[in-house]
């Protein structure tokens, strides 16, 4: 298994880890818009307790064995978002779903959060 920091697009699996402060990860979530917090929260999240301080560690997988189903996204909310992006429903692309979880990723590395791809 290779490991690399950033966005891998020649896989035919890639695994993602999010790490983040528990405290900052609240904080972003209420930051972010609707459809993004539902996208995330229905990713594998659990609470851990690292060098004394509690993180929270989200993980998802793209690709052949991908853990994203667009089953998992709430049509309301992803109509919301486009419109709040100035887009319409005829504008959605399916990618909607990475797109709001690139939005969480920035404000996690922000607030000094990491984000780690495997890939094999």
């Amino acid at each position: 298994m290779k490991l690399r920091f950033g966005f891998v697009s020649n896989s035919s699996t890639s695994s993602h880890v999010v790490i983040v402060d528990s405290e900052k990860n609240k904080e972003i979530l209420e930051s972010v818009h609707e459809f993004v917090k539902n996208v995330i929260e229905k990713l594998d999240n659990k609470t851990k307790v690292f060098n004394g301080k509690c993180v929270d560690v989200i993980t998802w997988s793209t690709g052949n064995n991908s853990t994203l189903e667009d089953e998992c996204v709430d049509d309301d909310l992803l109509k919301k978002y486009l419109k709040d992006k100035g887009y319409s429903e005829e504008d959605a692309t399916g990618d909607e779903i990475f797109d709001a979880i690139d939005e969480y990723v920035d404000k996690v590395e922000k607030a000094g959060g990491i984000e780690v791809h495997s890939y094999n």
